[in-house]
C-alpha cells in the first residue's frame, strides 16, 4: 500500500511514516498483550503489562540508535527490546524476567561482522584470482558478466547467514538469561547454522510450491525452537503449578490447548 501510494503521492507517504512511527508501537504492544492472554499452560493464562512507553523505547528508540550508529549499538537495542517483552511478561501472577549480559551479545555481534569479512575477503581473493588467471574469457563464458558481479550477487546470501547466525545467537543468551518468579530458569540452545538451513530452506519450499506448503515450514520452524528450548523448574513440578494455579489467572478447560505465544521479532 505504502509503495503505491510513494509513486502516486510522494509528500503524502512522508507525512503518513511519522503516524506509523508513532502508531507502531502501539501495535506492538496490543499485540503481544493479545498473544499472552489467548496463550495458557496447565489452565493458568499468560498475560502482558507492557505500556506505550516501553514500546516506544524497545522499537523507535532501538532503531534510532541503531541506524545513527550504523549498527554499532544494535546489541543496545536488542537487549532493550528483548527486555521490555520479557520484563513485561506475567504466568498468572508470576513475572518473566530477563538479565542478558551485554557483554554477550557484543560477542555475538563481533562474530557475525567476523564471519562477514572472512567471508567477503574470501570472495574478493577468489574474484582477484579469477580476473588474473581467466581474463576476457570467463566474462565472456558467463555471458559478459564478470566475476565481480557474481561475487556482488553472492554477498547476499552470506548476509542472510549471518542475520540468521545473529538471530538465533541472541535467542539463546535472552532466553537463557530469563527466569520465571525469579526462580525458574529458561533455557535455549538453538543451533545456529540448523537455525538458518530450517529459515532459508522454509522460504525456498514455501515460494516453490507457491505457498503450498507454508504451514509445513511453520511447523518445522515450531518444532525445531520447541525442541530446543527448555525450563528448569526450582522445586517439585506438580506443586509450583498448583502454588501457581491458586494465586494465578485460571481459565476455562476450553482453552487448555491454547498455545504458540513466541517471539518472533
Amino acid at each position: 500500500m505504502l509503495n503505491i501510494l510513494s509513486h502516486v503521492a510522494p509528500l503524502a507517504v512522508l507525512a503518513i511514516w511519522p503516524v506509523l512511527l508513532v502508531v507502531f508501537p502501539w501495535f506492538l504492544m496490543r499485540g503481544l498483550r493479545f498473544n499472552a492472554r489467548v496463550t495458557s499452560y496447565r489452565n493458568v493464562r499468560f498475560d502482558f503489562v507492557g505500556t506505550y512507553g516501553g514500546a516506544f523505547k524497545a522499537i523507535f528508540l532501538g532503531t534510532l540508535v541503531t541506524v545513527v550508529s550504523v549498527g554499532l549499538l544494535s546489541p543496545i537495542a536488542s537487549r532493550w527490546f528483548y527486555k521490555y517483552v520479557f520484563d513485561n511478561l506475567r504466568y498468572g501472577d508470576r513475572p518473566f524476567s530477563t538479565e542478558p549480559r551485554l557483554g554477550a551479545l557484543y560477542e555475538a555481534f563481533i562474530t557475525v561482522i567476523a564471519i562477514m569479512i572472512v567471508a567477503i575477503v574470501i570472495l574478493g581473493v577468489i574474484g582477484t584470482f579469477a580476473i588474473g588467471f581467466s581474463g576476457n574469457s570467463m566474462s565472456r563464458g558467463m555471458g559478459g558478466i564478470s566475476p565481480w558481479h557474481w561475487i556482488i550477487v553472492l554477498i547476499f546470501p552470506i548476509y542472510i547467514f549471518a542475520g540468521l547466525y545473529y538471530r538465533a545467537t541472541v535467542r539463546n543468551i535472552i532466553w537463557s538469561a530469563a527466569t520465571v518468579d525469579h526462580r525458574h530458569e529458561l533455557r535455549s540452545d538453538l543451533g545456529r547454522r540448523r537455525f538458518a538451513w530450517i529459515a532459508v530452506s522454509n522460504v525456498i519450499v514455501s515460494l516453490v510450491t507457491l505457498g503450498l506448503m507454508r504451514p509445513w515450514a511453520a511447523v518445522r520452524m515450531q518444532r525445531f525452537l520447541t525442541e530446543h528450548t527448555a525450563v528448569h523448574v526450582d522445586g517439585e513440578i506438580g506443586v509450583v503449578f498448583d502454588q501457581i494455579r491458586s494465586t494465578g489467572n485460571a481459565i476455562s478447560a476450553e482453552y487448555l490447548d491454547v498455545d504458540g505465544f513466541d517471539f518472533g521479532f
